[in-house]
């Protein structure tokens, strides 16, 4: 393979599951693993979940044998109570016991799936989101507690518990320039030490 400051060329063959059907991405989103190194990806309105396990080898018996579709979910939907489509999902991430959180900006909610892709449920969300002059941009998950925070543009965050029910709104006090936004929302590991 070779990699350069924005490509990476890996020689493929046809005999994963993804180049023999041609699937190709087109508007990728997010990218996350789940604690068995299961890739899963957003693209455009679809969730794609591959097992990797062989490409993050370096084993030549056992290197060629993974990236394959595991499954799939997705489309474009008509409303966030659809449990398998989206309007426009925009963020991807794990949570306690490898569950699977949506951000859906244009139906403004978010929905949970366990790591196979199974719904599990739906956070609707419209009036919270509509209570700001930001717009909705990223999603974080606690793994401890379950807690899922939610992001705009302008830096309200959006706190939810473990059941969906907002508990606080947040205002970050960061002064940004001119045209700045907020875009990102990670969470660091705390040091109890």
């Amino acid at each position: 393979s070779t990699v350069s400051d924005s490509h990476v060329n890996i020689p493929l063959s046809a005999t994963n599951i993804e180049d023999a059907t041609a699937l190709t991405f087109n508007d990728i989103k997010s990218l996350v693993f789940d604690s068995e190194k299961r890739l899963f990806v957003l693209d455009g309105v679809n969730i794609y979940k591959f097992d990797v396990d062989a490409v993050l080898t370096q084993n030549p018996a056992i290197r060629n044998v993974g990236r394959f579709l595991l499954t799939t979910i997705g489309g474009t939907g008509t409303n966030i109570y659809e449990k398998d489509t989206f309007g426009n999902p925009i963020s991807l991430r794990i949570g306690k016991h490898d569950k699977l959180y949506i951000l859906d900006k244009k139906f403004k909610g978010f929905k949970i799936y366990d790591n196979n892709l199974n719904w599990i449920s739906t956070a609707a969300k419209k009036v919270d989101f509509q209570s700001t002059n930001g717009t909705v941009v990223d999603l974080a998950v606690d793994t401890v507690t379950e807690y899922c925070y939610v992001l705009t543009d302008t830096g309200t965050v959006f706190e939810y518990d473990n059941n969906d029910k907002l508990v606080d709104t947040h205002t970050l006090d960061d002064r940004l320039m001119t045209d700045e936004a907020f875009k990102k929302m990670t969470f660091s590991k705390v040091d109890t030490d």
